[in-house]
């Protein structure tokens, strides 16, 4: 699941990417638009006030069809960054979805490991008892009480837990 969930968040990235790339050229475009549009503005104004004879005023006309053209320009440009900037920001939820997902299944797996691993201590923890016991068991003198035999016994055995436990910590 863990590889899955990287694979689809490379895969979104790269999505994530293209749209950006997509979103940044329709803002240029349209920076690049309004300054032109802003020029023949400008150039309109100046050759209104320079002359007020009839062609003058068939050339506005002609300059307004440029300005129509560019404020169409300017609203497509405008549609196609408002698309890219929503599915860039619906793209955005399903990667932190899928962010969220992978942190829990790193979670799920570190957990899971670290259970193993404590058992695999205590699986090590119980054997070393059994076989030390029957060492102990062999080196302790009988008495030939049964009693004593069995609480020296059980000395001998905690003594010797004692020691594999401050042998650990050190």
């Amino acid at each position: 699941a863990i590889r899955e969930n990287k694979a689809l968040l490379k895969k979104k990235y790269d999505t994530a990417k293209a749209l950006a790339a997509t979103v940044n050229e329709a803002r240029n475009s349209i920076k690049e638009l309004t300054a032109k549009m802003e020029k023949l503005r400008t150039d309109k104004a100046v050759a209104s006030v320079i002359t007020t004879n009839l062609s003058t005023t068939t050339e506005s006309g002609l300059v307004s069809d440029d300005e129509m053209a560019i404020v169409a320009a300017i609203d497509a440009h405008k549609r196609a960054y408002k698309v890219g900037f929503n599915q860039l920001n619906d793209l955005k939820k399903e990667i932190q979805h899928v962010q969220k997902m992978l942190e829990m299944g790193r979670l799920k797996l570190q957990k899971d490991f670290d259970g193993w691993y404590q058992a695999q201590g205590r699986g090590h923890l119980v054997t070393e008892t059994l076989v030390n016991k029957q060492d102990v068991a062999d080196e302790i003198p009988k008495t030939g009480d049964a009693a004593v035999d069995k609480d020296v016994t059980g000395f001998y055995e905690a003594l010797d837990i004692l020691k594999r436990r401050n042998s650990r910590k050190l």
